[in-house]
């Protein structure tokens, strides 16, 4: 019979990555599903970005999760497509239902201190964000439903206040309007 006494142990996670997470505007604690990102990297060869497409299915589009969350690495982009040091941009292509696309595109890249093996990679103006394996990016919309309370107060020819009861005014018709800059 062979024992065993465990007297330490550790884990130690290897993340080579990083998540976005789709939130409402008002509130980051509410994660938006079905949101679809395309993904772009930098390709020096072509002096441009270039569509960044999934191993499985070979698709652009990247769609969140039940909780809200797209992994960026080397399992969910094809390992020829994931690099350190390297420039990439997401860019919204189709919100969730009942919310507005999302912002402008997000640009970073996934710093690594050894230059050397991970050759920097990116446009002269670059001046995106940098991120370390395993940190998020959090992406808002804004509700396409937005809550509006009414106050009405109803007065006289004078000016002066007045009480008025729900049956003796059958309906109350307004006007919203909005200004487009």
């Amino acid at each position: 019979k062979l024992e065993l006494e465990v007297k330490k142990s550790s884990a130690q996670a290897d993340t080579k990555g990083i998540m976005i997470y789709k939130v409402d505007a008002e509130s980051d604690g509410i994660f938006l599903e079905k949101a679809r990102f395309n993904i772009y990297i930098w390709n020096e060869e072509q002096n441009d970005y270039i569509i960044v497409h999934h191993p499985d299915n070979g698709s652009a589009d990247f769609m969140t999760d039940v909780n809200g969350m797209i992994v960026i690495d080397g399992s969910t982009v094809d390992l020829d497509q994931f690099a350190y040091n390297t420039a990439y941009y997401i860019v919204e292509v189709e919100s969730p239902e009942g919310y507005f696309l999302g912002p402008e595109p997000y640009y970073f890249y996934i710093a690594h201190e050894n230059a050397t093996a991970y050759r920097p990679s990116m446009p002269s103006n670059f001046t995106g964000h940098a991120l370390t394996s395993g940190d998020i990016i959090y992406r808002d919309n804004v509700s396409e439903l937005t809550e509006i309370t009414v106050e009405k107060y109803w007065r006289d020819y004078n000016g002066n206040a007045i009480t008025v009861f729900a049956d003796q005014i059958p309906s109350v018709t307004l006007e919203l309007w909005q200004t487009l800059e």
